[in-house]
Formats: structure tokens, sequence, C-alpha cells
């Protein structure tokens, strides 16, 4: 697994950034007959026609702790490729805003 750290500042605050891939298992399954999580989450969508079939997620967490507030922030990002990671991480650095009261 690839995995690298780094320390950035962000909205004034020092933030620890990890960016790694996560290898999981799909929640795409054959369909065998209806369960009850369909009516949450509805029917499964199994293109490949395997259970639970093995998929790579790329993702990226910013941390930092608060002392004055007792309080650890952390924001998050998993996408499906690495481009959408890097588009997305340039919009949460140089347009979010944290405001604490």
């Amino acid at each position: 697994m690839d995995v690298t750290y780094e320390e950035i500042q962000f909205n004034g605050y020092d933030w620890n950034v990890i960016t790694s891939e996560i290898v999981t298992n799909s929640p795409a399954h054959k369909y065998q007959g209806f369960n009850m999580n369909y009516l949450q989450y509805g029917l499964p969508h199994n293109e490949k026609n395997e259970d639970f079939p093995e998929i790579i997620h790329q993702s990226r967490i910013w941390v930092t702790r608060l002392e004055d507030k007792d309080t650890t922030l952390v924001l998050y990002a998993l996408t499906p490729d690495k481009v959408f990671l890097e588009e997305m991480s340039d919009q949460i650095i140089y347009e979010s805003s944290i405001t604490l009261k």
C-alpha cells in the first residue's frame, strides 16, 4: 500500500495530511432474493455479476488538534481515482473556511 504523510498550514492551523490507497470489497453482489437491507439501500447494482469484488479507492485525511478547544478536527476524502482526489483536495484547501466560536 502506498502511503504518504505531509504537514501543511490550512486555515491558520497546522494539519497532518495522510494520503493512501484503500483496498476493500465492493458492496456489489448478485441478487438472490429479497433482503430487508434493500428497503434502505435499493437493489444491488452489479455489472460484473460477482459477489463483493475487490475495489481500490484513493483517500486523503486532514487532521489537526486544537488543544485550547480540546478538539480534534478531521476532514477526509474518498474517491475512485487520483485525479479527482487531487481536484477535490485543491477545492478543500483553497476554497474552504473553518470558523470556530
